[in-house]
């Protein structure tokens, strides 16, 4: 498993007597979802990675080319800068060590990925930059992407293949991941005066979101190994088993 923290957490480790430096950086919600997955296969089974990026705060990306964008949808709303958000520079570094870590990962392993916030927003990024390596991606049996700042916003889509292996956890009131609610200006200025206040829904994901992500990722684990056969535009529902976990 590899985990990408969301912005400004700090590094942290599992548990106090875990010395591998290959479980920090991952931040309380994907370090809580790693914790769940090991429970359920087993803590030997599991090998995870996480990617040492900046993870720059909310505040910092703020000011890193983003400042008037935000701005403008504080004034306009969010409709206002529809595809328009830059990628900023900390998640482009992350991509850039995710990828570094899919194509250095141990062949014929199976890899599952999780990410928070700016997290979810570097495996896109990883995800998008390796579309032309099946190799790689034929490898990934599934994603969970908990607070997903909105595609529409910024960002690329995840591969037509890998959607169908995808996960979004996002409540109705996030304004980082539901971006159209009808109360996002309100939350929206609760999360930046506190992010870690409870008047902030974009950080309470514990622990039902990261429970949710942990199940996702141990159900898709314990699918039939093989090579998956997908179709060009994945459609759900009908007779598609996996249909129902979107």
């Amino acid at each position: 498993m590899i985990g990408v923290r969301g912005s400004g957490e700090n590094p942290t480790q599992i548990g106090a007597a875990n010395k591998n430096t290959l479980e920090q950086n991952l931040g309380p919600e994907v370090t809580d979802v790693v914790a769940r997955l090991k429970d359920a296969q087993g803590s030997n089974n599991v090998q995870v990675e996480a990617v040492p990026y900046p993870a720059s705060t909310v505040q910092d990306l703020a000011w890193d080319g983003t400042k008037k964008e935000l701005a403008r949808i504080a004034l306009k709303g969010p409709k206002a800068v529809v595809g328009k958000l830059p990628i900023p520079e900390s998640a482009r570094n992350g991509a850039e060590l995710l990828k570094a870590s899919l194509e250095s990962a141990c062949a014929g392993q199976p890899i599952v990925l999780s990410g928070y916030s700016q997290g979810a927003l570097v495996i896109r990024l990883a995800l998008d930059g390796l579309k032309d390596r099946p190799d790689i991606l034929n490898r990934i049996k599934g994603i969970a992407l908990v607070a997903d700042p909105t595609n529409a916003l910024i960002g690329p889509s995840l591969p037509d293949d890998l959607e169908i292996l995808t996960k979004r956890i996002c409540t109705a009131t996030d304004p980082v991941c539901n971006t159209f609610n009808v109360g996002f200006a309100q939350t929206a200025l609760a999360c930046w005066k506190d992010p870690n206040g409870a008047a902030c829904p974009h950080t309470q994901y514990k622990p039902n979101g990261t429970k949710e992500a942990a199940d996702f990722l141990n159900f898709m684990l314990e699918l039939p190994s093989g090579p998956l056969q997908f179709p060009s535009s994945p459609q759900l529902g009908g007779n598609n088993p996996l249909g129902s976990l979107q």
